[in-house]
């Protein structure tokens, strides 16, 4: 069963992401080549969207519109490099 946007309250559109979508776009992102995940960079991903989310800057309707895109956005990855540089 695909998902389905117009089934979603405003309300919860126009929220934060939810700690699943972080989870599951962790996933999404990390996925190599070959089908296997690369957990670091999965928990590395999940941790940062939730970041974003739990201070009002990832809504969850912009959560659902990244399982459309293949990448991890320049803004997450940025992100994660920095966090890394910082915590050497």
């Amino acid at each position: 069963m695909a998902y389905d946007a117009t089934k979603v309250s405003e309300e919860t559109l126009n929220g934060s992401a939810t700690p699943g979508q972080c989870k599951a776009l962790g996933f999404h992102f990390s996925k190599k080549a070959d089908g296997k995940i690369d957990w670091t960079k999965k928990s590395r991903v999940s941790a940062t969207l939730w970041s974003f989310a739990s201070k009002g800057k990832l809504s969850y309707e912009e959560a659902s519109l990244l399982f459309e895109v293949k990448k991890l956005p320049k803004v997450y990855a940025d992100s994660i490099k920095a966090y890394l540089a910082k915590n050497k």
